[in-house]
């Protein structure tokens, strides 16, 4: 029971972590207009929700951008 229960803890601290770099990336990339509205984890998946005031154009920008 100790090794599941470590095991389910270390992923939703991975997942924590992850969202604290989605979070500091999406700033870098979409300004500082843009904020973390909540998040939701556990050992299968994470869910982040975001609001930023950059426009759905200027999104596509980005992405563009930044995949060339």
């Amino acid at each position: 029971m100790t090794e599941v229960f470590q095991a389910w803890r270390l992923s939703c601290m991975e997942k924590h972590t992850a969202i604290h770099l989605l979070n500091w990336a999406l700033r870098q990339v979409l300004g500082p207009g843009t904020e973390q509205r909540g998040s939701h984890l556990n050992p299968e998946r994470l869910r982040f929700d975001v609001a930023t005031q950059v426009s759905w154009a200027q999104r596509s920008s980005l992405h563009t951008r930044r995949r060339a």
